[in-house]
């Protein structure tokens, strides 16, 4: 079976420092796609020699590159907005998803990379967290997991309705 190639939507980010830095030395090819406001992803891309891409093909899978704590807000802000379907529907992966944010960051300067700021997703998201977090340390993982579940349920249905109907 062959391999889907994956583009990785690289964000100003820790965690996409840490991606980009990681598959250098693993010497893994790339396509990354990045905005216009990411100077020092665009850099990296550059001195990495991946390659750039300026539009993700359909039905290409998508490596998200965020830390724990942005993907577990980047994930509640999209379900409290009811757009949790972009995501079930298998095609984004966070592939840094259980790293927190302060072990890229050690990471990062250890490795003498580039330091991003953590991606805000808004203060109402990341109270809940906060209080969340409060009685049940492992909030962020336990919701994260949730999340996978509910993808792998509905791919697991949508192949089985369109198995009955072929």
């Amino acid at each position: 079976m062959a391999q889907r190639e994956l583009v990785v939507y690289a964000l100003e980010n820790a965690a996409s420092v840490v991606l980009l830095y990681i598959a250098h030395k693993l010497r893994r090819e790339l396509r990354v796609f990045y905005g216009e406001l990411c100077p020092t992803i665009g850099w990296l891309v550059r001195r990495f020699d991946f390659e750039e891409i300026r539009e993700i093909p359909r039905e290409t899978p998508i490596a998200v590159p965020l830390s724990l704590e942005e993907s577990s807000e980047l994930l509640l802000s999209l379900a409290l907005e009811l757009e949790l379907l972009a995501l079930v529907r298998g095609r984004a992966l966070f592939p840094l998803a259980s790293v927190p944010q302060e072990h890229l960051e050690l990471y990062s300067a250890y490795r003498k990379l580039p330091v991003c700021p953590r991606k805000d997703f808004g203060g109402l998201v990341r109270s809940i967290f906060e209080e969340l977090e409060e009685t049940t340390p492992m909030a962020r993982y336990q919701f994260l997991s949730s999340v996978e579940r509910l993808r792998e349920i509905a791919e697991r249905r949508v192949r089985k309705s369109r198995t009955t109907k072929g």
